[in-house]
């Protein structure tokens, strides 16, 4: 077992005895090996001891609390960081020069072009009339890897122009997968009303917590990002990493959908307008999660850490890595 779902009101965990012990209420309490457990996502309605948060930090447990009646992001964290201080020396040698951080995220956003026009394909290859319904995303591709390959936006604000407008056609195409009963016509999420949005908005925090890990495994520093600028509190590169995973959650959310595996009648719809998952629409999405979006997601992620980490080693020693002594990040382990 790699990932742990906890999502039952009045569930707890504890450690005892070198194992996870979790009791549901009127349940015999179940003991679960550490080993191999790689995340565990849990709600508010659950608990946890210190003594096992403890050991799955130390272990490189990832943990991700899905907090309040919304499920939003809560507190998360990847385990225990890295032990490689040049490679993140060398990260923000990077983040500091303007050409040097403008070039990573053209690289990253070329990247995030590619998996959408991947994931257009195979839905226009898959829906009747898909392709047609898909041309203006496909059509805004285009122009969007023409304009990297030709004449590369000379600045970050020019580069994020360039996303949003592309994300924009993407989303208006996207909508027209969906019958109109769903009442999914953009992306909205505070709050999520309708209920593509409403698995969107958790397929995405899912992800954002895979892109966390990764990057932590790596030994990279989760709020020095690229495209997303620095913010107090704010792990703006997990945001940057995950942005080529996202339309693999977007695929996922429409095969739910279109399989009627996910419906309108397992949503709840709160007084203010919020659309949420309902428990068993949740465990029809944790699923597919695992059997369809996270085999693609996790190594997509891991590969894009990896390069970065490798690209980052290549680099010269900066300033501060020779003040400090360091060792060579090339001849780190």
């Amino acid at each position: 077992m790699r990932t742990l779902f906890l999502d039952r009101k009045g569930a707890s965990i504890g450690w005892e005895q070198g194992t996870l012990t979790v009791r549901l209420p009127g349940e015999p309490p179940r003991r679960l090996p550490v080993r191999g457990l790689e995340r565990l996502t849990l709600t508010s309605a659950s608990t946890i001891s210190g003594g096992a948060l403890c050991m799955l930090w130390d272990r490189g447990v990832a943990v991700t609390f899905l907090g309040g009646r919304r499920g939003e992001a809560g507190a998360r964290f990847a385990g225990a960081p890295h032990g490689d201080v040049a490679v993140r020396l060398r990260q923000f040698a990077v983040l500091s020069d303007p050409a040097q951080r403008l070039v990573w995220a053209r690289a990253l956003v070329a990247v995030r072009l590619r998996q959408m026009r991947r994931v257009a394909l195979a839905l226009a290859r898959r829906r009747q009339r898909g392709r047609a319904l898909l041309a203006p995303a496909l059509a805004a591709l285009d122009r969007a890897e023409a304009r990297l390959a030709a004449d590369p936006p000379a600045s970050l604000e020019a580069l994020r122009g360039l996303e949003g407008a592309t994300l924009a056609a993407w989303f208006a195409a996207y909508a027209a997968l969906f019958p109109p009963a769903l009442g999914f016509t953009a992306r909205r999420r505070r709050p999520p009303p309708d209920p593509v949005n409403a698995a969107l908005s958790l397929g995405y925090t899912l992800a954002t917590a895979e892109a966390a890990r990764e990057g932590a495994i790596a030994g990279l520093d989760l709020g020095a990002g690229l495209i997303h600028g620095l913010a107090h509190g704010r792990e703006a590169l997990a945001l940057d990493l995950v942005e080529p995973a996202r339309p693999h959650v977007d695929r996922m959310v429409h095969d739910l959908f279109h399989s009627r595996r996910l419906t309108d009648r397992h949503v709840t719809r709160e007084p203010d307008g919020a659309v949420l998952l309902g428990k068993a629409g949740r465990a029809a999405f944790y699923e597919a999660w695992e059997d369809e979006a996270a085999p693609v997601i996790r190594p997509l992620l891991r590969g894009l850490c990896r390069t970065a980490v490798r690209r980052l080693r290549a680099l010269p020693p900066g300033p501060a890595e020779i003040a400090a002594g360091l060792p060579a990040a090339e001849d780190a382990p």
